[in-house]
C-alpha cells in the first residue's frame, strides 16, 4: 500500500470529531438528567412538606421507575448509543443493569431466571460498594479517634 493511499484509508476511519461529539452528547445528557432531578427536588419540596431524606427518596424512585420503563419498551438502549456515558450516571446505570438482566433470562422463570440473574451485573456493583463504605467507615472511626473531624 502507498503512502497516499495509506493516508486516504487513514483519513477514512479517523474518528477524532466522533470523540468531540460524544463528549457534548455525554456532558449534554448527564446535565439533563442532572437538571431534572433539581427540578423535581424543588419541586417537591415547595409544595410538599417532606424531609430532604425522603425528597431524595422519591427522586431515587423516580429515575429508577423512568429507567425501567425505557429499558422495558427498549428505547434506554437506543438512548445509550446516542448518549454514551452521559445516560449511565449511577442511578439510572443501576437500574437498567438490573432490568436488561431480568427481562434478557426471563424464560429461564421467575426464579432461576429473573430472581436469580438479576444481581449477576449488578451484584458486583452491590458487593464493591459495601465493601468501599466498610472501609471508608472504618478510616472514618480511625480518624475521629484521633479527634478529626469532618
Amino acid at each position: 500500500m502507498e503512502e497516499n493511499e495509506f493516508l486516504k484509508t487513514a483519513k477514512k476511519y479517523n474518528k477524532s470529531n466522533e470523540v468531540l461529539m460524544n463528549c457534548l452528547l455525554s456532558f449534554g445528557m448527564g446535565a439533563i438528567i442532572g437538571l431534572l432531578g433539581n427540578f423535581e427536588y424543588d419541586m417537591l419540596k415547595r409544595f410538599t412538606d417532606l424531609e430532604d431524606q425522603m425528597i431524595k427518596g422519591i427522586m431515587s424512585m423516580t429515575f429508577i421507575f423512568i429507567t425501567f420503563v425505557l429499558t422495558g419498551i427498549g428505547v434506554y438502549k437506543k438512548m445509550g448509543q446516542i448518549f454514551k456515558a452521559g445516560l449511565f450516571i449511577p442511578i439510572t446505570g443501576f437500574a437498567n443493569s438490573m432490568v436488561s438482566e431480568a427481562m434478557e433470562f426471563s424464560y429461564e422463570g421467575p426464579i432461576f431466571g429473573v430472581g436469580s440473574r438479576m444481581f449477576s451485573l449488578a451484584g458486583s456493583v452491590i458487593t464493591y460498594g459495601v465493601f468501599t463504605s466498610f472501609i471508608y467507615g472504618v478510616i472514618y472511626y480511625i480518624l475521629t479517634l484521633f479527634g478529626v473531624r469532618m
